[in-house]
């Protein structure tokens, strides 16, 4: 099977591997993360949880969580920067077009609130962009980390979410904080 390529939604179904009951959907903030995460569980019939489920980044919330549910795709942007240590069957990373990922954080304040907060996880200066540090952490460690116990892997394009029914068009999306 082939990890860590880019893949669109038809791809990842084709490739979904069979028996994972635990899934982890990271990325950079505002990466798609969260209707990635609702419209793989419409898929493939697995209950989709948000990030409010572990306080967006708490381990003990992540632990608990994680046995009280046998299976769950859970959307965590906030749990990137452990991905590759958590008992998940499957990461799936988000890869969102950068400039609407920015606009996005500014359009919702996240940038200014949390930016800061989310790049000390990965020991990196406060001035350094979240969505950057995420992505070479992900391509230069976490992927490797993975391969080495074995857990699948994939890259998802979030525009090639929109041939499902799920997906909001941008112009119909809720565009305020």
């Amino acid at each position: 099977m082939r990890t860590s390529e880019l893949y669109s939604l038809e791809e990842l179904k084709e490739a979904w591997p069979e028996g994972v009951k635990k899934i982890l959907v990271v990325g950079g903030q505002k990466s798609g993360a969260g209707i990635a995460s609702r419209i793989l569980g419409d898929i493939f019939k697995i209950k989709a949880l948000s990030e409010k489920e572990v306080d967006y980044d708490k381990l003990d919330k992540f632990f608990d969580m994680d046995r009280f549910y046998d299976e769950y795709i859970l959307q965590c942007p906030g749990l990137t920067f452990v991905c590759h240590r958590l008992p998940v069957d499957m990461v799936i990373f988000m890869r969102r077009n950068y400039a609407d990922v920015i606009a996005s954080e500014k359009r919702t304040g996240w940038r200014e609130l949390w930016a800061k907060y989310e790049v000390r996880k990965y020991f990196q200066r406060t001035n350094s962009d979240p969505s950057i540090v995420k992505d070479r952490a992900w391509r230069f460690t976490q992927k490797a980390e993975l391969d080495k116990k074995g857990i699948p892997h994939f890259d998802l394009w979030y525009e090639s979410l929109s041939t499902h029914p799920l997906w909001i068009d941008k112009e119909n999306r809720n565009q305020t904080k």
